[in-house]
């Protein structure tokens, strides 16, 4: 939801932009307008500029926005990036979970021409990819079934940095395995949980077990919440087993250029 000093900003950084040659389209997205925002927050903008200017830009890695121009509220700004028809197109075709919740519930505040097939688009990009989501989830349930063992590998070592970051990939992949069950987009880490608060099926009490472990890392927190998510249902019967997919997925990824498990 857009409030009304965000709607303000908004219309004034249209009218400057739509000004600029090279810019196609206007499409905002972020926390505002998949009801996470606040009244302090900034406005988000993926700028659609035309594919030789989109493709300079790239070539420089000049290709995000920031300003505090249009705002006039305090702490406001509007930040986003540059972005081409190729981009989108890329998304559509085989964009990772958090490239595709960028424009989750994002709208075109602008367009030079009928916004039609770009919206087409959009709704390309916004369509779970159900393709392979039970394969992602048994990849999920691998790291889960990691974590319960690195877990107890931190306390047996004295080492809490390992215990820390085993509670924090157990939250991070049970979380994967409700978001694509739910067939909801993992929007990076900042917004996680709150998707995760939209998901239909998911345990009761999984919300306030993860912030209790988040408080408190812990081998017997850990352990809990991931048997918590690993018996809640019936997750199939994975094509190999845990160790197999840990290993492909946190050891060798890096031998076929593949996305890294955490961001697909």
């Amino acid at each position: 939801m857009l409030h009304p000093h965000h709607q303000a900003a908004l219309d004034r950084f249209v009218t400057a932009y739509s000004q600029k040659d090279e810019v196609q389209a206007i499409i905002v997205g972020g926390s505002l307008v998949k009801g996470f925002g606040k009244p302090g927050s900034d406005l988000d903008v993926l700028i659609v500029i035309d594919e030789e200017s989109y493709q300079k830009r790239q070539a420089t890695g000049d290709l995000s926005y920031y300003s505090t121009d249009f705002t006039d509220y305090e702490g406001g700004y509007v930040d986003g990036k540059h972005i081409g028809i190729s981009f989108l197109e890329k998304v559509a075709e085989m964009g990772s979970e958090p490239a595709r919740a960028a424009f989750w519930k994002s709208f075109i505040a602008w367009s030079r021409n009928d916004p039609t097939e770009l919206q087409t688009l959009l709704n390309r990009i916004t369509t779970y990819p159900e393709e392979g989501v039970q394969e992602r989830i048994h990849r999920f349930m691998a790291q889960v079934q990691a974590m319960q063992w690195y877990v107890g590998e931190g306390e047996k070592h004295n080492n809490p940095y390992l215990l820390s970051w085993s509670a924090n990939r157990a939250v991070l992949f049970t979380a994967r395995m409700l978001l694509a069950h739910n067939r909801l987009f993992f929007p990076y880490h900042k917004w996680m949980l709150r998707m995760l608060e939209l998901a239909q099926d998911i345990p009761t009490d999984y919300l306030s077990k993860v912030d209790q472990l988040m408080r408190n890392p812990s081998v017997e927190g850990t352990r809990d919440l991931c048997d918590l998510v690993l018996e809640y249902r019936d997750w199939g019967t994975p094509s190999t087993f845990w160790t197999n997919y840990f290993l492909q997925d946190s050891e060798l990824n890096w031998m076929n250029g593949q996305t890294p498990i955490e961001d697909l």
